[in-house]
């Protein structure tokens, strides 16, 4: 019988004939190369391109002011409110989800979406307050809508991300 090792990637005990860990799943002939040497193994180099290093709260502050400028600029000076102030904000969230996942180098697909939940509660409050009663939706709907702009952000970054690998290589 086989001596027990210990995964690399998650530090699982593994009985020495396993393939694979049975705690994350990880290829443990793969697993034995050094997490930060990707260069002898193409297929786990572009695995990795695909995950996010890190939290950059640089980003989250770009994407704070993207949103905050391309969205309060409609809501102010086309004094837009309601449903149509909701369907511009959960817009912008998303496009500039995409906008940072694009420009930004390396994975940020977290950072636009805590930008846009940032965002959210602040918006959705504004809006609210602005609606005249009666006429705009329920403060449900600005929940939901609120919820639905963070994960559209997200969502987007991850769009942005997808374009940026396709165009950059």
């Amino acid at each position: 019988m086989a001596s027990a090792t210990t995964c690399p990637a998650c530090g699982h005990r593994v009985s020495g004939d396993s393939k694979r860990c049975p705690a994350c799943g990880v290829a443990l002939d793969r697993a034995a190369l050094s997490l930060a040497d990707d260069s002898h193994d193409p297929e786990l180099r572009k695995l990795r391109r695909s995950e996010q290093q890190g939290f950059a709260w640089r980003w989250v502050l770009v994407s704070l002011g993207v949103f905050l400028v391309v969205q309060f600029l409609p809501l102010l000076v086309l004094r837009i409110d309601g449903w149509a102030g909701i369907g511009v904000s959960v817009g912008v969230w998303f496009v500039g989800g995409v906008v940072v996942g694009f420009v930004s180098p390396g994975k940020t697909i977290l950072e636009p979406a805590v930008a846009a939940f940032g965002t959210a509660v602040p918006t959705m409050l504004y809006l609210w307050s602005t609606t005249p009663a009666g006429l705009g939706p329920s403060a449900f709907s600005y929940v939901i809508a609120g919820a639905l702009g963070t994960m559209l952000g997200l969502f987007g970054a991850r769009l942005g991300e997808t374009i940026q690998d396709l165009t950059r290589g």
